[in-house]
């Protein structure tokens, strides 16, 4: 770089010849100085100005720098380390200082480190049997406090035995058995167990009920067992096991393994006199002779008396009946005050059972049990166990093979009734349209021709006694669609539905279920006043929804070729009496939103189609009264036009007129009505 020194007024002034530096000297040459910069230093000139700048320091270069006040202290340019910046660590043992600003964290036993960036984790190691370490405590057998981790009271660490205790030693505790105890262990399993006693071991035993009488463990000989023998005069009682039956005048006495023998032959022959109860014989030989269907024979000196009629006995204990089979000698029952006979086939027993049956609709039955598991209804003995010979349930009903009869069957097996198996069985709810109001279903037992095979029923209504006289009405678990109509019914069962037409159901009980809009079945939870066995929905009102039975979509009214009328309140309660009429109360009112329209019947849609007498085409079933915009407040009479539909309510007024879906078209609609009538039962 060049400079040039010139006096500005003209004359010339004094010009340095030299410069000098930290090292050394500078002299212009040719009136040229240059002016460099060295390490960590820039240089710089622009006209008459020459910049001489400060490097920024660098890895790489020595320069100028600032001091981050966190790590630095500067003070009147001294520099040094803020006291928060490490130079050396303390541990329980020793310093560490770094060495090339490094120094190493290593883990000791039981903890490990790593670096990521700038984190450094520091990880206590799990504790293994090899390898001490960091360990939670289970809460069920540690109890931990502030760090202090004790057993707690439940985990045992001393055994009190009758005599002594015992406190395990690394952790085992030996457990033998003594005399007549026996121990063994396999895994986590400790069996103790009882050696059977013998004439040379102490051990355990049981007794048997002829010998001995055991209870709340006292044992003591049964009453049968002698332990003292009565006489004539006096009575023998054992000693040390072992009583002597000893003879006399000319009676003589023998004995082998078992047996005793009694030898009377030295009293002489003949007989003096014999008593009976009709006067005495005399003489040396006496004629023992049969009458009344009683027959003798002798053999040496042994008389045989033989009864060959009807009854052997003298009298008939308490609480017993006499019976037989016209062929064989008669025997005694058992019969308490609280049983009933029940007769059974040709050379058989008669049945005696408590009189404590449980009344069906056509029938009785008695240890029946029903409960919901799942989806699906069990029916088994009344105690909660399994149907069993040793656990019979019985059902009672109509006889189909003698029609002047009652039939009656044991149930050996439990009865299931899986609600999935009765998908697409409607019980003449509209298809492919859910049912989410609880259903009531009528749950059943029947029997095939011949009085056997009890199969379980679902049907609709409880006044259907007898099966479909049309197979087709009838679904079973390979065709549940069949059973589709008001009066078709159920069974839970693969059958040949022409085999089970016209027969007797008997109803033991009611359950109530939901349906999908895929037609599939949901068994709801009991209610306790009314479902399940020896319950039948009496006094229970159910209700529906909307846009069922044929009505249109949120209406309780059919379109009919016209548009149904939608209300705002849509009240509906029903019940269903045991002689299957159906009683109907509602109320619909206000301006759901959609008015009626056409020139067409509003027919109110009804759940079950009336069974009418005579071949009446109609029947009037009820009385209501309404308001539209057309006619205003009216009575009306509920008449059903069975040769059209008989599933329809209408509301006819004044005599003979019907009302319209198109004069429900304002906000002042109102229908209401109540109805009583007998379900059709398809016969």
């Amino acid at each position: 770089m060049s400079q040039f020194f010139t006096d500005v007024e003209g004359t010339a002034g004094s010009i340095p010849t030299s410069f000098g530096t930290d090292s050394g000297t500078a002299t212009p040459a040719a009136n040229t100085l240059n002016v460099l910069g060295g390490e960590g230093v820039d240089t710089s000139g622009t006209g008459s100005t020459v910049t001489i700048s400060g490097e920024d320091a660098s890895d790489s270069n020595k320069g100028i720098a600032s001091f981050t006040s966190a790590d630095f202290a500067v003070s009147s340019g001294d520099v040094s380390l803020s006291d928060a910046v490490v130079k050396s660590v303390s541990s329980d043992s020793g310093s560490a200082t770094p060495s090339g600003h490094t120094f190493s964290i290593l883990g000791g036993e039981g903890v490990d480190t790593s670096a990521v960036g700038g984190a450094i984790t520091i990880a206590g190691e799990d504790a293994s049997t090899s390898n001490k370490g960091i360990a939670s405590f289970f809460s069920a057998d540690f109890s931990v406090a502030s760090g202090v981790v004790s057993l707690l009271d439940d985990v045992t660490k001393a055994y009190l035995a009758d005599s002594g205790v015992a406190t395990p030693v690394g952790h085992v505790l030996n457990i033998f058995g003594g005399e007549g105890i026996d121990t063994s262990a396999t895994g986590t399993t400790l069996t103790i167990l009882g050696e059977d006693a013998s004439s040379s071991n102490k051990g355990i035993a049981s007794f048997t009920s002829g010998d001995f009488s055991v209870s709340s463990g006292a044992v003591s000989l049964g009453d049968d067992v002698a332990r003292s023998v009565g006489s004539d005069s006096g009575t023998a009682t054992p000693a040390s096991h072992t009583f002597t039956v000893a003879g006399s005048g000319g009676i003589t006495t023998s004995a082998s393994g078992s047996t005793i023998t009694i030898d009377g032959s030295g009293l002489g022959a003949g007989i003096e006199t014999l008593d009976s109860d009709s006067g005495s014989a005399t003489g040396s030989t006496v004629t023992i002779e049969g009458g009344n269907n009683i027959s003798t024979s002798g053999a040496t000196a042994t008389i045989t008396v033989d009864v060959t009629g009807p009854f052997s006995a003298t009298s008939v204990t308490a609480n017993r009946v006499v019976y037989g089979n016209g062929t064989s000698q008669l025997s005694e029952l058992v019969v308490n005050s609280t049983d009933i006979l029940l007769g059974n086939s040709s050379g058989q027993p008669p049945l005696a059972q408590s009189v404590n049956w449980m009344q069906g609709i056509n029938g009785w039955f008695w240890n029946l049990s029903m409960a919901k598991s799942s989806n699906t209804l069990v029916i088994k003995g009344a105690d909660g166990n399994n149907f069993g010979t040793s656990n019979p349930g019985f059902v009672v009903l109509p006889s189909n093979a003698n029609s002047d009869r009652m039939a009656v069957v044991r149930l050996l097996n439990n009865i299931t009734i899986d609600f999935g198996d009765l998908t697409n069985a409607l019980f003449h709810t509209t298809g492919s349209t859910a049912f989410s109001n609880s259903l009531p279903l009528w749950v059943g037992i029947v029997l095939n021709s011949t009085d056997s095979s009890p199969v379980p029923v679902i049907a609709p209504a409880p006044h259907i006694l007898k099966s479909p006289g049309t197979s087709t009405d009838i679904g079973d678990i390979d065709a549940p669609g069949q059973a589709a109509e008001q009066y078709s019914i159920f069974i839970d069962s693969s059958i040949t539905e022409a085999n089970f037409t016209d027969l007797h159901i008997m109803y033991i009980g009611t359950v109530t279920a939901t349906k999908d809009s895929s037609d599939q079945w949901t068994l709801d939870t009991f209610d306790t006043d009314y479902d399940g066995l020896g319950k039948f929905q009496q006094g229970r009102q159910f209700t529906w929804d909307t846009g069922l039975f044929g009505a249109g979509s949120g209406s309780p009214i059919k379109a009919n070729g016209g548009t149904a009328p939608v209300f705002t309140t849509n009240y509906v309660d029903y019940t269903i009496s045991l002689d299957g009429h159906y009683e109907h109360q509602c109320e619909h009112a206000g301006d759901g939103g959609t008015d009626g329209s056409g020139a067409v019947s509003a027919i109110y849609a009804l759940p079950f189609t009336v069974k009418t007498a005579n071949g009446a085409d109609r029947v009037t079933i009820g009385q209501g009264w309404g308001s539209n915009q057309a006619i205003g407040t009216m009575r009306a009479n509920i008449v059903v036009f069975t040769g059209t539909d008989a599933k329809a309510g209408y509301f006819v007024y004044n005599g003979s007129n019907n009302t319209l879906n198109s004069q429900y078209s304002s906000g002042g609609r109102r229908w209401n009505m109540k109805c009583r009538y007998l379900i059709d039962d398809g016969r």
